[in-house]
């Protein structure tokens, strides 16, 4: 295991070792398992989910297999009138061509009164020049946005 960690710090050898896709590993980061709620993969990302100047919880772009996928997770269970949400932004050769979110049929449903956790439905990324950004939102009523974090740039 330490030997496969210290091969996926060089870029060559991580693509070799992933099937051609680099991750943060190739970068020298150590990927690490997602949270349990969030589903079984690594996480290839993570970001904070700000409010005014407040972290309220992390956004992850996960990965397993091929399948990727974004899990918002809140630092503490929606009270009434919140409601949260996981999006997972589909980059084809720089182009936006989608978002997959926690609603999608094999998502787990947005984040309600009582919870802390969602994740998007996945996308398979076997296709060479598709990238990823993760986006976490917290919600008050129908649809004011009142809490944002995203993953950043996007990424495999």
């Amino acid at each position: 295991m330490r030997l496969r960690r210290a091969l996926l710090t060089i870029p060559a050898l991580a693509a070799l070792l992933t099937g051609g896709v680099t991750t943060t590993a190739a970068a020298g980061v150590v990927p690490r398992p997602a949270p349990a709620e969030c589903g079984v993969g690594t996480i290839i990302k993570d970001g904070p989910l700000i409010r005014g100047d407040a972290t309220i919880g992390q956004i992850y772009l996960i990965k397993y297999g091929w399948d990727y996928w974004a899990c918002v997770d809140f630092n503490a269970n929606l009270t009434e009138g919140y409601w949260g949400m996981a999006r997972l932004h589909i980059i084809d050769s720089g182009k936006h061509v989608g978002s997959l979110h926690c609603d999608f049929p094999t998502g787990n449903g947005h984040v309600t009164k009582g919870q802390d956790t969602c994740y998007s439905s996945r996308s398979n990324g076997e296709v060479g020049y598709r990238t990823y950004i993760a986006e976490g939102n917290l919600y008050q009523g129908s649809a004011t946005q009142v809490g944002r974090g995203t993953t950043g740039t996007s990424v495999r």
